[in-house]
């Protein structure tokens, strides 16, 4: 027989049935506490989300230790689920700007340097040289 804690289907004690599905739950502020996290697994979370792009290494570990620790205690599994960044680009303009049918707009990447005075409208990229991965389709 199986051990209980590495079955495929959780137990929900108060149905006294296998559930299929798996409750994501965010930790975050408002549920970073022991207490907070031992109720949401008796509430039937399966899954702690920690979203990487927020708080530091310090916090993530203890978040991680603890939900560990309320799985080993309550003999529930409790899967960590790390939601990391993935690549950004950010789009630098200098105010609004309203584009119409036929206009040109440059494009720059972070190195380039657009001309402020003929240059009326553009957009600055901030990864160098990504200009060289764009394909434009007109």
């Amino acid at each position: 027989m199986r051990d209980a804690h590495f079955c495929s289907h959780s137990y929900n004690s108060r149905t006294k049935m296998a559930k299929r599905t798996k409750i994501v739950a965010t930790i975050g502020l408002a549920s970073e506490k022991k207490e907070t996290l031992w109720k949401m697994v008796e509430a039937g979370m399966n899954v702690a989300r920690l979203n990487f792009s927020h708080s530091d290494y310090q916090w993530h570990s203890k978040i991680i230790d603890t939900v560990r620790n309320i799985s080993r205690a309550m003999k529930i599994p409790v899967g960590i689920l790390a939601d990391l960044q993935g690549p950004r680009i950010r789009v630098l303009v200098s105010g609004d700007m309203e584009v119409k049918n036929g206009e040109i707009v440059k494009i720059f990447d972070i190195t380039g340097k657009p001309n402020y005075e003929t240059d009326s409208k553009f957009i600055t990229l901030d990864c160098p040289d990504i200009i060289e991965d764009i394909k434009m389709r007109f």
